[in-house]
């Protein structure tokens, strides 16, 4: 019997309100599952690319990110928050092989779980929708497809297009304002 496939919807993505609500849930949880998210968040990765993380992947204060699926490598910085999450995390040590030592399935289990507590609806509690928020919120800030191509690692701008598209509720909302028959 096939599955029904619930979240990974194309267009899902989080508010700021909800974002924060779900950063504070995990880190209510544990630091661990915090750190896991914001950096899901802050780098646009993937579930795999965030499970792949190894000590040698954070460099001079850089996370370097061997993007998935044809993708270019990124080198981004790692915030303020990130490094102290890390301390907190690994205890000032530096771990041993990877950074998060599960599977993306548990990923998935552990977005899945913050995003309810957060109260953000099941379409859209899936670690992909960390990309798409970050990908629109880059867009929304510098209006440049270019540079959310180059952020995500996207390799085709067709790629980073798939991100910006409207959601429903958008689009809907957008319809209503001239739609007055």
């Amino acid at each position: 019997m096939k599955r029904k496939r619930i979240g990974g919807a194309s267009g899902t993505y989080w508010t700021r309100e909800q974002t924060d609500a779900l950063l504070k849930a995990a880190r209510d949880h544990n630091e661990r599952d915090y750190l896991l998210i914001l950096m899901l968040l802050t780098h646009a990765l993937r579930t795999s690319e965030l499970v792949s993380l190894t000590p040698e992947d954070i460099r001079d204060g850089h996370l370097y990110v061997a993007r998935l699926k044809g993708s270019a490598r990124t080198v981004q910085p790692l915030t303020e928050e990130e490094l102290e999450s890390f301390y907190i995390v690994f205890g000032g040590v530096q771990p041993d092989g990877r950074l998060f030592p599960i599977t993306r399935q548990q990923v998935w289990r552990i977005v899945q779980k913050h995003c309810l507590t957060a109260g953000i609806p099941l379409a859209a509690a899936h670690p992909h929708s960390a990309k798409h928020t970050t990908c629109r919120a880059v867009l929304a800030q510098t209006g440049s497809l270019e540079i959310v191509q180059r952020y995500a690692g996207h390799s085709s701008i067709t790629s980073t297009a798939a991100y910006v598209k409207p959601t429903d509720a958008e689009a809907s909302a957008a319809a209503a304002d001239v739609l007055h028959w």
